[in-house]
């Protein structure tokens, strides 16, 4: 089973972030917290019981990841808008749901935020699968 998790909105800052929800939506965006492995932090608003709008960005507190950022961040400059990028699933057989996928949806990996943990796929590169068409799998 495949399910709709969240809606992914990039940008270069939180603060831009937030600016693009009150002015797209009139509500202000609840502090979501940091990613330690990407080097981000996010933003969320609750659009229903199992379904997020996800505002993520560098965080420039944050030492550079080891790795490439997520949702293809390290592509974007300082002048960049937010908007809308991409689309993340939640399945319960990740690695079987990648094996079916016609498209390289990334590698599996372990990720956090605080005491949160689960597994997502994510490109090597860090780059949008089917630059943002192609969902992320979570």
């Amino acid at each position: 089973m495949v399910q709709l998790d969240h809606l992914i909105i990039t940008t270069p800052s939180l603060v831009l972030g937030a600016q693009y929800i009150q002015e797209k939506l009139g509500i202000t965006p609840q502090i979501g917290g940091e990613h330690s492995l990407m080097g981000t932090h996010n933003l969320l608003v609750r659009l229903g019981a199992d379904l997020f709008l996800e505002v993520i960005a560098p965080n420039p507190q944050a030492p550079t990841p080891k790795r490439s950022r997520w949702f293809g961040l390290d592509r974007l400059s300082p002048k960049d808008q937010a908007q809308l990028r991409t689309w993340v699933v939640r399945t319960t057989t990740i690695h079987q749901t990648l094996a079916q996928a016609s498209e390289d949806l990334g590698q599996v990996i372990t990720v956090s935020r605080a005491h949160i943990q689960w597994l997502m796929a994510i490109p090597d590169d860090g780059s949008l699968a089917l630059d943002g068409v192609a969902p992320a799998l979570i």
